[in-house]
């Protein structure tokens, strides 16, 4: 019968290096001691495997197209995995947006999120090129992500292509100063109500998406009866990699 072994070390080890053999930690009462990996995102940090994204200037929104309506080719958010087949999925995290210029004749903001593995990248043309950073200062690991945002013109669906959320992230005109987050994974309580006529936080959960190699992760955004002013937006988005 196999045993597994290690040593007792109620107490933090010592530190050793990257690629040394060491014996697996255990308690005095000889179970393992596990440091859980998707027990939030600290952990993801500190191995160098989760990025951010933010507008370029703190202040200055980007633009949304003036969308009424879902369209599969239209956007506010893309992001692509671009590494090579068999190589590391990408887990998205949360999306926060923050109101800057309102969507002046819009009676509400709808989301849908597609996922996509078109072959070939779905971006097109439009919007803002966006450059990631790994949150863990000591880590020079690169982003495997190709993020867009902004009035994002899409190629046409693959037959691939899936829907997998719908959600209302304001059931009347957003407000300036609105921040609204999207979010991923494990559900969490909305933050604020969804109407009224002041500055809401509120929160909308998609549920997990993950993004593998050469695929695609889309959000979109539309104002209904938005006719002649583009809403503009400041935006945070955070994803690990693995």
């Amino acid at each position: 019968m196999a045993l597994l072994s290690g040593t007792v070390n109620r107490l933090k080890p010592s530190r050793v290096s990257d690629g040394s053999n060491v014996s697996m930690r255990m308690t005095r009462y000889g179970g393992v001691i596990v440091e859980p990996i998707t027990s939030g995102t600290y952990p993801l940090a500190d191995e160098g495997s989760y990025f951010k994204v933010t507008n370029p200037t703190m202040g200055t929104g980007i633009t949304a197209a003036i969308t009424t309506a879902f369209s599969a080719t239209a956007a506010f958010y893309n992001v692509r995995n671009t590494d090579s087949a068999g190589g590391k999925r990408l887990y998205m995290d949360y999306i926060t947006l923050i109101c800057n210029t309102v969507p002046a004749s819009s009676t509400s903001m709808q989301l849908a999120v597609t996922l996509d593995n078109p072959g070939t990248a779905r971006y097109s043309s439009g919007g803002s090129a966006l450059t990631p950073v790994n949150t863990n200062m000591d880590d020079t690991t690169g982003t495997i992500a190709n993020v867009h945002a902004g009035a994002v013109v899409l190629t046409a669906a693959s037959g691939s292509a899936r829907t997998v959320s719908r959600g209302v992230l304001r059931s009347a005109i957003p407000v300036a100063q609105d921040a609204v987050m999207i979010q991923f994974g494990e559900a969490s309580n909305v933050l604020g109500t969804l109407g009224g006529t002041t500055a809401l936080a509120t929160a909308d959960n998609c549920g997990p998406l993950i993004i593998g190699p050469q695929q695609d992760l889309n959000i979109h955004l539309w104002w209904p009866s938005n006719a002649t002013t583009a809403g503009v937006w400041e935006l945070e988005a955070g994803w690990w990699e693995r």
